[in-house]
């Protein structure tokens, strides 16, 4: 997308009478590569959540991503609208990256009542 667009303005810088213009062009930039960037770092959208997170004898698996049970203390739940948003804070599974997701908030309780009874000394950050 990015060769795409820089193409088109070459173009019509050399084609035209049109000077390069920094300003446009990063202008342009931001208009088409905003919404890419900011879907990239959206958090993922799950249905069912107790069936997202599950936990084995020593682990926790929050999709794909397992976590060691004795590395998790806190994990942050909060209600916006008719979402609740899940996340681990402390657990950083790559530079600046938690795990995290997205699920109906009328599911919170039977998810809190998942997540206590694996994890009994959890602390739920609001």
């Amino acid at each position: 997308m990015l060769a795409a667009i820089l193409g088109v303005y070459a173009l019509t810088v050399l084609l035209t009478e049109h000077a390069f213009n920094l300003l446009f062009l990063s202008i342009l930039l931001n208009i088409f590569l905003l919404p890419e960037l900011l879907r990239q770092h959206s958090a993922d959208r799950v249905d069912t959540p107790n069936d997202y997170v599950r936990f084995d004898a020593e682990m926790m698996h929050v999709g794909t991503t397992p976590i060691p049970l004795v590395k998790i203390n806190k994990v942050a739940l909060e209600v916006v609208d008719d979402d609740c948003y899940f996340s681990l804070p402390y657990n950083q599974i790559s530079p600046g990256k938690c795990p995290a997701f997205v699920f109906p908030a009328h599911r919170l309780s039977k998810f809190e009542h998942h997540l206590q009874s694996h994890l009994q000394n959890i602390e739920i950050i609001r």
